[in-house]
């Protein structure tokens, strides 16, 4: 079976836009962690054009990636694997990796903390009133933060291998259908969830009770999974780069146009409920067209190996895992220097990649690090399993 690198690229670098994403945060007026004095009204175009597809477009190519996988395991031996390297680490970030992070939003915002020491260890106590303030749906004050990815890829892993045999009509099924309808059914279908459950769903990440985004998220998944088994659909997508970038393009442009109206513009009912829903249905295909539209261009572009990419591949995951918590730590450091406005973000995102690459090469090295960030063990005699298996790669 020919490897995917098309896919595989656009892993990393959808990874890779979580750094930018997450120093971008500091910027705009939305809720985060840590805030920077310079605000930027225009960063949120940007922001706004990255953010509705790029966790949808990894659940795809995990979809993509469980799929290729399949050929070379056993159900049996694949849950094992992702068991092993998807909730050990995710364990170990909620214990070790994420407690900085409301450590230093805490301290920004003014509130005791104590020393980081005496932090960590209310943190691990249940419901300790230092966190009277900072509950979640967890574990009293504990929370995964960014790493809420894990667990709903888990739990969609495990469902597409119970249900295996029931998608496979599915993946047959797609060699009878055009462009069009690869972009308008699903497209169609996210927007029946949108109207159905968002109302009544708001995003939380918590696992639990979140149904609009497990609706939204598990079917791009299972897209990711019967699209991977269909030769006719990447054929469908073959060379189509610039009427699918069109369409997303469009979609975006009518969203920021939607977004720009004045807040006391005065609608009737009727026009307030169609347009909420015509925008609704809008939103959804502006994130699947983003996701046909960058399929097309890896697939024409990005579809060779290269030593980065073989570094990537493997480095990619255990950076996910820090990137976050080093951001909001230099974030906070380096905000209180009060730098030039663009030296500040640019130290930060350099910081991020600098300390990412030192901590992957310090736990690619030991084999206990290796295991609690979900990396294949050191090369021995036994065969290689690898590191792709585990989170999302093709």
């Amino acid at each position: 079976m020919q490897r995917r690198y098309d896919l595989d690229w656009l892993r990393v670098i959808a990874f890779s836009l979580l750094i930018l994403y997450h120093t971008g945060m500091m910027y705009v007026s939305w809720d985060w962690h840590i805030t920077s004095a310079y605000q930027s009204e225009s960063l949120k175009w940007l922001m706004q054009w990255v953010n509705p597809w790029r966790l949808s477009l990894l659940f795809f190519i995990s979809g993509c990636a469980l799929y290729f996988a399949l050929q070379r395991y056993r159900s049996g031996v694949l849950l094992r694997l992702r068991t092993e390297r998807l909730l050990i680490p995710l364990v170990f970030g909620i214990l070790v990796i994420v407690p900085p992070q409301l450590f230093f939003e805490m301290r920004q915002a003014g509130e005791s903390t104590g020393n980081y020491w005496q932090f960590w260890l209310a943190y691990l106590t249940p419901d300790h009133p230092l966190f009277s303030q900072h509950r979640t749906p967890l574990f009293g004050q504990m929370t995964w933060n960014h790493l809420w990815f894990i667990p709903y890829l888990w739990c969609y892993s495990v469902l597409m291998l119970l249900a295996q045999r029931l998608v496979a009509p599915l993946i047959r099924g797609l060699r009878y259908l055009t462009l069009p309808t690869l972009v308008l059914l699903p497209a169609g279908l996210l927007t029946l969830y949108g109207m159905v459950l968002k109302p009544y769903y708001p995003e939380s990440h918590a696992l639990f009770n979140d149904w609009y985004n497990h609706a939204l998220y598990f079917t791009v998944f299972l897209l990711g999974y019967i699209f991977a088994g269909s030769d006719h659909v990447w054929q469908q997508l073959k060379n189509k780069q610039v009427p699918l970038l069109a369409l997303a393009f469009c979609c975006y442009g009518l969203l920021m146009w939607a977004r720009s109206l004045p807040d006391d513009l005065v609608l009737s009912p009727a026009e307030e409920f169609w347009g909420g829903h015509v925008f609704l249905g809008i939103e959804l295909l502006n994130i699947w067209c983003w996701i046909l539209a960058l399929c097309s261009l890896a697939q024409r572009y990005a579809n060779h190996n290269s030593r980065v990419l073989k570094y990537a591949n493997t480095a990619v995951y255990p950076y996910y895992i820090l990137h976050q918590t080093l951001t909001v730590s230099f974030g906070y450091g380096i905000v209180a220097l009060n730098l030039k406005p663009w030296l500040e973000p640019t130290s930060i995102v350099v910081l991020t990649f600098l300390g990412c690459i030192l901590g992957y090469e310090i736990i690619r090295r030991q084999r206990t690090l290796r295991w609690l960030f979900g990396l294949a063990p050191l090369p021995t005699s036994a065969p290689k399993i690898p590191n792709q298996v585990l989170s999302g790669s093709a």
